[in-house]
């Protein structure tokens, strides 16, 4: 029983039992226990691999593990069911009062610590391999996840991912032997519909770049972000064929209104234009922010 395990360790998670299969050699000595040759089936899911738990100083996690399948879209149906509370009787009134400036701010980005304390109990290595995770019936891609924990530092020996929407990959480190944590994101993608996976429809076809870096410190996620700071430049450059006639073009003029209203100014602000015509390119526009 999932939920029986889940009373003895102690978690405050309600799992309906059933539609849940698992094996699993255990060992176990003073110096660690470990699970070998692991086969799960979980909402229409797989998971097989090894864990191994090893005592001392600083206890050792390490787990290499590989899914044929990974069902996202049934974990996601799941969590909201979960999700889903009987609303309070005053809820209606609730949400007919405009929220005050400071619960505004809360709403949007929490003040509540980055849940990342524990990094600095633990060392090991995580490594995950997925052959197909299916967000969508008609979305899909492979994934491959390895990080390293060591020392109160964790970060990624390698993260990629490879599909029908989107291919890329990514870097991540998050130093938490002290506060704030130290938080630096590289990473690099194609085709990242993000609305398109959020309000359904076709595959876009349309493909796009996109690169990003980030460096962020804070106890807080409200305090990572104010340490990112508004203090870069904004370029977008755009190339249409010789036949386009206005420049910058809409889209790229649109592009820069979207970056100057989140940098609170007006119009297109700041942000700069470079427009080139050539040839027959149907249209490509880059945004770049440099500081």
């Amino acid at each position: 029983s999932v939920q029986s395990v889940l009373d003895i360790v102690g978690l405050d998670l309600e799992v309906t039992d059933g539609g849940y299969r698992a094996s699993s050699a255990i060992e176990m000595t003073p110096r660690h226990l470990a699970l070998t040759g692991l086969k799960a089936d979980v909402i229409d899911s797989d998971l097989n691999g090894d864990l191994k738990l090893s005592f001392g100083d600083v206890p050792r996690l390490d787990m290499d593990f590989h899914s044929r399948l990974l069902q996202l879209s049934a974990w996601f149906k799941r969590l909201d069911e979960y999700a889903e509370v009987d609303p309070a009787p005053d809820s209606e009134d609730d949400l007919k009062t405009p929220p005050t400036s400071r619960e505004l701010k809360q709403r949007l980005i929490p003040d509540t610590p980055l849940p990342l304390d524990w990094i600095k109990h633990i060392d090991g290595r995580w490594r995950y391999r997925v052959d197909r995770a299916e967000s969508r019936e008609n979305a899909h891609s492979t994934l491959v996840l390895d990080l390293d924990l060591n020392g109160g530092v964790l970060s990624t020996r390698n993260m990629g991912w490879e599909g029908t929407v989107s291919n890329g990959w990514a870097d991540l480190e998050v130093d938490a032997r002290r506060v704030p944590y130290a938080i630096d994101l590289d990473f690099t993608s194609t085709r990242v519909p993000l609305l398109w996976l959020i309000a359904g429809g076709d595959v876009p076809k349309q493909e796009a770049n996109y690169r990003g870096s980030l460096t962020a410190s804070g106890a807080t996620l409200r305090e990572a972000a104010a340490s990112l700071g508004m203090d870069f430049d904004v370029e977008i450059a755009e190339v249409h064929h010789v036949h386009k006639k206005d420049a910058p073009s809409g889209t790229a003029l649109k592009l820069g209104e979207i970056v100057a209203a989140a940098r609170g100014e007006q119009g297109t602000g700041s942000v700069r234009f470079q427009s080139e015509r050539r040839g027959e390119v149907p249209g490509d526009h880059e945004v770049v922010m440099s500081s």
